[in-house]
């Protein structure tokens, strides 16, 4: 086999490895969303804010929570008729409580819920909804062409 051949078929393959990487994840990646205090919530002082989440290896990390002291934690993600449609984590701070994310993706979409348990047993739930960053990224693209 020639060099450019063996390039070739090396790519390839690397394209696959890396697909079916990604494709036994549905939720892998980085994800922008947005998080909308329920009533409740926001009668207590809860805004609405915009965060980064990121799946990866089985890992789950939120960018502004883990400023706070919340630690990474794997995650769980739940088959129903063999396909991979839900997930679910619990991040926690010694001293900031403990974070239950869970949602589920529909289409290129992640729509979800947050609930924040605070130490003195205060309880914040957000509706979450979210686009993946490469999603985004292709759609802005595809805009500037």
């Amino acid at each position: 086999m020639n060099k450019q051949v063996k390039s070739v078929v090396a790519f390839a393959v690397g394209c696959l490895v890396s697909f079916s990487a990604f494709a036994s994840d549905p939720f892998a990646g980085v994800w922008h969303v947005t998080a909308t205090p329920s009533e409740s919530a926001a009668a207590t002082g809860a805004n609405p804010f915009a965060d980064d989440i990121l799946f990866h290896d089985g890992q789950f990390s939120a960018g502004a929570f883990a400023m706070m002291g919340f630690t990474t934690s794997l995650y769980a993600v739940q088959e129903i008729d063999d396909e991979p449609t839900t997930f679910s984590v619990t991040l926690s701070s010694t001293d900031r409580g403990t974070l239950t994310w869970s949602g589920r993706r529909v289409g290129s979409t992640l729509l979800g819920t947050l609930v924040w348990l605070k130490p003195d047993g205060t309880q914040q739930s957000y509706a979450l909804r979210g686009t993946r960053f490469d999603d985004e990224k292709e759609t802005v693209q595809s805009a500037d062409e």
